[in-house]
């Protein structure tokens, strides 16, 4: 179907009253073109600006109201070998840029009453302009869960306290569902979409999405802190079957994450203690966080916590790891820049397989650039790599696809002895020279570097 005709049909639901095709061809045109295209032939300029809102339209006549896009039976679609090989990620909005090879849309367009504004009628256009948007970046996508849905969050919580949400999107209701089924049914029909098995899935999808978090933060409840969640242990807990089933019933390839555990602080801890006690076989991956606050990213400790109820093979990632001054701090910009490295190469020895880095993303950063360039000179040194081993308390080696190895030294370690000649150096700050490994002593390593070794 030409673009010009995707238009029109596309203009039709408008008229016909689809706020989501109203919604994404202002936000691509502006209102004032908006408001004159509906009565003009568009210009090339302007169907390119609105080519992500017209994704999967096809057909002579426009999509029922909130019926979303026709869906695809193509496929079966295998994960490619280029996406999700980095062990590094970023939380953006989803549509913008940033290192290493997951994107994290945060909170994402996953939200249920986003999706399901009226029981029953289901509209995809948001998220599938975002997923298309981030598959045409080949990143792996973490995609978030969010349980709410106002016309089922007022069907048995309108007389609960209400909280302004940490964002807003997700509104001031945000207690467990009242409909599980419902909810579940939703799921599943979403995961549907995005699985790549060539059953009503999204028009154009490039690949599969594998990897679901159940919700954000649970424990951060308002109004006196950030509020994500309305609800104890057990009806999280209670949320993550009904969440997990529904995934593994769309599709038994997918990944459920827990959502991520704000920290290792008392309050925290104590809430997923019971949660972790009764999800055995729910999730597949371990999810923590740290905004600012330890310099390992909880790594070591989380993965303490994991063992200590019995999931010493599961795999955890950090999800959110955001480096900034705790309050009170001292430290210089430069110092921590430096934690981009020490952090990251302390959280894969401890066994983390992905780290999310947050506040960095190139469309709205909030780190300075001294920690943005830091992280990219970390992702590009070690962001693709096979193994990771320690040698000290201050140094890992890390064995790269190409046969290559990359030492990480700080503190002042030293290299192994075995390692002679002329290699490469990249300090956390990204600058690099290439030096003979003699002139490598502990004085060389007081700043964090990478040593990068070619394969003999």
């Amino acid at each position: 179907m030409a673009p010009i005709d995707q238009f029109m049909v596309a203009i039709e639901a408008v008229i016909a009253g689809d706020m989501d095709m109203t919604e994404c061809l202002a936000g691509e045109l502006g209102m004032s073109n908006f408001i004159s295209i509906k009565d003009r032939q568009p210009t090339d300029a302007e169907l390119e600006m609105v080519a992500p809102c017209l994704v999967g339209i096809s057909g002579t006549s426009s999509p029922a109201v909130g019926a979303g896009l026709e869906t695809s039976t193509s496929g079966p679609l295998s994960w490619p070998d280029d996406v999700g090989v980095s062990h590094f990620g970023h939380i953006s909005s989803g549509v913008d840029g940033g290192p290493g090879g997951w994107r994290r849309p945060h909170p994402g367009p996953f939200i249920w009453g986003e999706i399901e504004r009226e029981p029953g009628r289901y509209s995809w256009r948001q998220t599938d302009r975002v997923v298309s948007k981030m598959q045409d970046d080949r990143v792996g996508i973490i995609s978030t869960i969010w349980p709410f849905a106002d016309w089922d969050q007022y069907s048995c919580h309108a007389n609960e306290p209400k909280y302004p949400a940490m964002l807003g999107e997700l509104g001031d209701s945000l207690y467990p569902p009242c409909d599980m089924d419902a909810y579940g049914a939703w799921v599943q029909a979403t995961v549907e979409r995005y699985d790549g098995d060539g059953i009503d899935d999204m028009p154009g999808l490039a690949y599969p999405i594998r990897h679901w978090e159940v919700a954000n933060e649970p424990e951060m409840q308002g109004p006196e802190s950030m509020s994500f969640f309305q609800g104890d242990p057990t009806s999280y807990l209670e949320l993550l079957k009904a969440t997990s089933s529904a995934i593994r019933a769309a599709d038994h390839e997918a990944s459920v994450l827990l959502g991520g555990q704000a920290g290792m602080f008392g309050f925290m801890v104590d809430y997923w203690i019971p949660v972790l006690e009764g999800a055995s076989g729910l999730f597949d991956i371990g999810n923590i966080h740290s905004i600012s606050s330890d310099d390992s990213f909880f790594s070591g400790q989380y993965r303490n916590f994991l063992d200590a109820f019995d999931y010493s093979t599961t795999p955890f990632w950090v999800t959110e790891a955001e480096i900034g001054a705790m309050p009170g701090s001292s430290r210089s910009e430069d110092e921590l820049a430096q934690l981009a490295f020490t952090g990251s190469v302390i959280s894969f020895l401890y066994g983390a397989e992905v780290v999310v880095i947050a506040g960095a993303a190139y469309g709205r950063p909030r780190v300075s650039q001294a920690i943005r360039d830091a992280w990219e000179a970390v992702v590009d040194a070690v962001g693709v790599f096979d193994a990771v081993t320690p040698l000290s308390s201050t140094s890992a080696r890390f064995d790269m696809p190409d046969g290559s190895t990359v030492y990480a030294l700080w503190n002042g370690a030293v290299l192994p002895s075995e390692v002679t000649g002329l290699v490469r150096v990249v300090r956390y700050d990204g600058l690099e020279a290439s030096v003979d490994t003699a002139t490598i002593d502990a004085a060389s390593a007081s700043l964090p570097i990478f040593v990068m070794v070619s394969q003999s």
